[in-house]
């Protein structure tokens, strides 16, 4: 059982001046999309889980919150962390702490890994629906307000006000977060993953360090000089693919097109939507990849890469340079650690401007965490109960438990602030931290409540965040906020944006593999216009400036 701290310890105005510090600091706006399954968050501290406000009534969990035991079915998806060693979050370490705070008994349903969009969609078809669905509620199709108006999930506002004063006051902390958490007429749709930090760009480029260090190379700063590094690693250290990555870095990515000035999606110039692969430099992104693709530089299996296989090959010796969460530098590390002691890993910094400028486009975090939020269904017959059991999570108490676990087992509290034990940092099954993490707590991915992070004990994932946000508020001129669309909107974008994005990924793919000549570009943007890309472009302008006036 963790012990609860007053409210007025170190550790709590300590959790405060951090979320007051970083409220007051958050930019007006900053894009937040999973790069992969097993992204984390940053490394630096991020909002507390600590309200000024506690329930007028005291404590309501001083106790539990129903006197006879009440079971939830909550469909969420398993993080690949997590699943590195246990098949459900009904073996997570902390729910059954907070089964015997709240009195609430959670039945897991786990969507298929890799298939956890098309199982949703099944199950909103069939209106089968569990009590609680955790979910990135901004991709519903035709978005938050129209789940609520197809009477999928129910709109929380008077629940939040009544019930869950915590929530709402993180919820509200600042001007940005509270836009964020609700849609453009002001619904909340669901509790959601609230953090701020100093560490926006969780992930980037890394590289073998020791083959480096073996031929004598330099850190590439441009795309020409990474070519250049790949080169090396083909004949010098005989790498089969030693680009590796999956088939969203190249289709939709905006790490590597950034650098031409374009998005791999939609991105903004000077306030106006624009769409990547219509502009004439997105033609430039493409030759290059081909280019790396002809020569043996980009993975020939990038198209069919899952997560597994990017780290097979970064493990293996088959590559040497990929684009991935700073986590994963910790994860491989830890993987060969044994079987090769000189194996090393290193971050390098975004690419330059074509023109020699500081890169724009990062992978960026917004201050809400669309994807990790947790919305209650018309299927819940208990509202209220669950409403108070969620904001659970955004009280220290709760907050702590989700972040890190169990006091005295995951982490302990030394001068006021929480340390991660050996269990988490040098796991003893040996897990990475962020596969301990998603089974002691849920602190390895966004997930209803604060985000709280502590720097990472791998020196070099702490390099790497350093290094990926020496420029990463570039990226806030650039890239879409997490606007939301209407109903009516979304319904007209359906059919479209499914043609453009089907597509756009058999093209892309079929221009880097050689299969489609790139002579063909401008017959590319001309389908793209015959799809109604520019009516696409209309909605998406119409949703950012109702964004920009909420």
């Amino acid at each position: 059982m963790i012990r609860k701290h007053p409210m007025k310890t170190g550790l709590c105005l300590t959790l405060c001046a951090l979320l007051c510090a970083g409220c007051a600091s958050a930019p007006a706006g900053s894009p937040y999309a999973d790069p992969a399954s097993s992204a984390v968050d940053s490394n630096s501290p991020a909002s507390s889980a600590v309200s000024s406000e506690a329930p007028a009534e005291g404590n309501i969990y001083d106790k539990p919150l129903t006197e006879k035991p009440v079971t939830f079915t909550y469909w969420v998806s398993l993080s690949a962390n997590a699943a590195a060693s246990i098949s459900s979050y009904a073996e997570n370490r902390m729910y059954p702490v907070v089964e015997e705070k709240t009195g609430v008994h959670l039945d897991f349903i786990h969507p298929t890994m890799g298939q956890e969009k098309e199982q949703f969609n099944l199950m909103i078809a069939s209106r089968d629906l569990p009590d609680l669905i955790e979910y990135g509620w901004t991709s519903y199709n035709g978005g938050p307000e129209k789940a609520i108006s197809d009477g999928i999930i129910i709109k929380l506002n008077d629940l939040i006000d009544q019930y869950a004063p915590d929530a709402k006051a993180l919820m509200q902390s600042s001007p940005v977060v509270a836009k964020q958490s609700m849609t453009d007429s002001g619904s909340y749709y669901a509790f959601m993953a609230v953090g701020e930090s100093n560490g926006k760009t969780q992930s980037g480029p890394f590289l073998r360090s020791d083959w480096m260090e073996e031929l004598g190379l330099e850190d590439p700063t441009t795309l020409d000089e990474w070519g250049a590094v790949f080169e090396k690693f083909k004949t010098e250290k005989g790498a089969e693919a030693p680009f590796t990555t999956g088939p969203n870095t190249v289709v939709s990515g905006d790490i590597i097109c950034g650098s031409f000035g374009i998005g791999g999606e939609y991105y903004q110039k000077d306030g106006k939507v624009m769409y990547g692969p219509i502009q004439p430099e997105y033609k430039g992104y493409l030759t290059l990849l081909r280019d790396w693709y002809d020569r043996g530089l980009l993975d020939p299996d990038f198209a069919a890469n899952d997560n597994k296989a990017v780290a097979a090959n970064m493990t293996s010796g088959k590559s040497g340079f990929t684009l991935n969460a700073a986590g994963n530098i910790g994860l491989f590390l830890n993987a060969v650690k044994d079987s090769d002691p000189n194996y090393d890993l290193r971050p390098i910094e975004y690419p330059k401007m074509q023109d020699g400028g500081n890169p724009l486009f990062h992978s960026y975090s917004w201050e809400v965490r669309t994807s990790g939020s947790m919305a209650i269904t018309t299927e819940c017959k208990d509202p209220e109960l669950a409403t108070k059991w969620v904001n659970y999570f955004y009280t220290e108490e709760g907050g702590l438990l989700k972040n890190f676990g169990i006091e005295g087992e995951s982490y302990v509290i030394e001068n006021g602030s929480p340390v991660m034990t050996d269990l988490i940092e040098n796991n003893p099954d040996g897990l990475s931290r962020q596969q301990a993490l998603g089974v002691w707590s849920r602190g390895d991915m966004p997930s209803p409540g604060p985000i709280i992070k502590l720097p990472d004990g791998n020196a070099r994932v702490r390099e790497a965040f350093e290094l990926w946000n020496r420029y990463s508020d570039n990226a806030t001129d650039v890239l879409l906020p997490p606007v939301t669309q209407t109903p009516e909107e979304a319904e007209e974008l359906a059919t479209m944006t499914t043609n453009i994005n089907a597509y756009k990924e058999e093209m892309v793919i079929k221009f880097v593999m050689g299969r489609e000549s790139l002579d063909n570009f401008d017959s590319f943007v001309d389908q793209m216009k015959s799809y109604h890309i520019d009516r696409v472009i209309e909605l998406k302008q119409a949703a950012l400036d109702r964004y920009n006036t909420r």
